[in-house]
């Protein structure tokens, strides 16, 4: 296994130091579109997302996305299906210190940090970032390539639609239904339904 991060900023860093505990070596590469940047963590930037299609050419096999977002989550899911296009692998990362119920279900290339909870009967699309210290409570359901910030909480039962951006610190009640392609400004309270495309500051 050879795997290339890509995105070397904050997020990124902190899943290569995860990583690095659990399989020490495995990311030899990042890719990173700063302009100057030569290495991050000891390790060689090759060069920005144009070195996508090379990859397999240098023998790589699996991909994770260092890409952390403030933003709608178009720009990490992007860059997830074009490293799939091109044939790579997704490289799920589970920190040691988060819980994952034996009775959920994680699509590839999940990405639980650190003191995050996933709860029994819970269902992860692929590529959904639980960060440090969110809990997602049971029979939560949430869609592809959605981020649930640090310190969200979801009530049991929560549904949320793909590419969804939940902030830092929010709340979602027991059975709320969130739609896809919806921002959830930091430290909301979501006490209702939310349609598609729909932004609460």
């Amino acid at each position: 296994m050879k795997c290339i991060l890509i995105g070397g900023g904050g997020h990124g860093r902190v899943l290569l130091e995860t990583l690095e505990q659990q399989r020490p070596g495995v990311v030899v590469g990042i890719l990173d579109s700063r302009r100057g940047l030569k290495q991050v963590a000891d390790l060689p930037v090759l060069g920005g997302d144009e070195m996508l299609p090379r990859l397999k050419d240098l023998h790589f096999t699996h991909f994770v996305i260092g890409v952390g977002s403030s933003q709608p989550c178009r720009s990490r899911a992007e860059l997830y299906v074009a490293a799939r296009k091109v044939g790579l692998e997704p490289l799920g990362v589970v920190h040691p210190q988060a819980f994952v119920s034996h009775q959920s279900e994680m699509a590839a290339g999940c990405q639980i940090m650190a003191r995050a909870v996933v709860n029994t009967g819970a269902r992860l699309g692929g590529h959904v970032l639980v960060n440090t210290g969110a809990i997602v409570e049971h029979d939560v359901v949430i869609g592809a390539h959605s981020l649930i910030g640090s310190g969200v909480v979801l009530g049991g039962g929560v549904q949320v639609g793909e590419r969804t951006l939940i902030g830092a610190g929010a709340v979602v009640r027991q059975g709320i239904r969130l739609g896809a392609h919806v921002v959830i400004g930091e430290g909301v309270i979501v006490k209702q339904d939310v349609p598609d495309g729909m932004e609460i500051a």
